[in-house]
């Protein structure tokens, strides 16, 4: 129950489900998920499927599923 290796995980997992085929950017997506940037930092490596960097802004975006995801890494 006190394992990050197991709860970060399983939060984000189920942010992502929630998010389904839409996005958010990653401030939105951490109260989604209720876990702290420092968290998300440390597992974020593990869901980089899902993320997408916006270079003109120079923010990450989280698409709730890897093929939404690659649709919009072809448009940036």
């Amino acid at each position: 129950t006190y394992d990050k290796n197991t709860i970060i995980p399983q939060k984000v997992r189920a942010a992502l489900k929630e998010l389904g085929t839409a996005w958010e950017y990653e401030a939105e997506f951490i109260k989604r998920a209720d876990i702290s940037y420092t968290d998300l930092a440390a597992f974020r490596d593990m869901f980089s499927d899902h993320v997408v960097i916006v270079k003109r802004e120079n923010k990450k975006i989280w698409c709730g599923t890897v093929a939404f995801a690659n649709q919009l890494k072809e448009l940036t």
